[in-house]
């Protein structure tokens, strides 16, 4: 079954519909700074099928690295999370609601910064977080 999150509807509003049934639309690849164009295709349901270069785009002009147009792997991967995940005491792992998963950390991490101070805690940051405004925060 394909990625909920990854159709159409939700993820790039409505695409235009192509002869053959069906749709793609111009997008552009968020997994570094170069925000190299791409083209999405999808199914007659709305799920992406394919992720290709954008030849048309301005900059990159079909020019694409291999991450990009094989990401749809990444976010169809049977094993990808979708929600939080809390390990038990012995070992598992139970899903819980965000609200949960973050009241979690926040009931953790508090103690911490209160005896110890900020700077004993660590946030990593890699592509593309880096590059949107979250990742400046980390420069603060």
């Amino acid at each position: 079954m394909k990625n909920k999150s990854m159709t159409a509807e939700k993820e790039t509003g409505s695409p235009y519909k192509a002869p053959s049934g069906q749709a793609h639309k111009k997008t552009f690849c968020r997994i570094c700074e170069a925000h190299c164009g791409l083209r999405v295709d999808f199914d007659a349901e709305g799920a992406i099928t394919s992720l290709r270069p954008d030849r048309d785009h301005p900059v990159s002009q079909g020019y694409v690295c291999a991450k990009g147009t094989r990401f749809l792997e990444v976010a169809n991967h049977p094993e990808r999370l979708m929600h939080p995940l809390v390990r038990q005491p012995d070992g598992t792992y139970q899903q819980v609601s965000w609200k949960e998963a973050l009241d979690y950390f926040k009931d953790r991490i508090r103690p911490i910064l209160k005896t110890s101070g900020p700077h004993a805690i660590a946030m990593y940051l890699g592509t593309p977080a880096i590059h949107n405004i979250l990742g400046g925060l980390a420069y603060i």
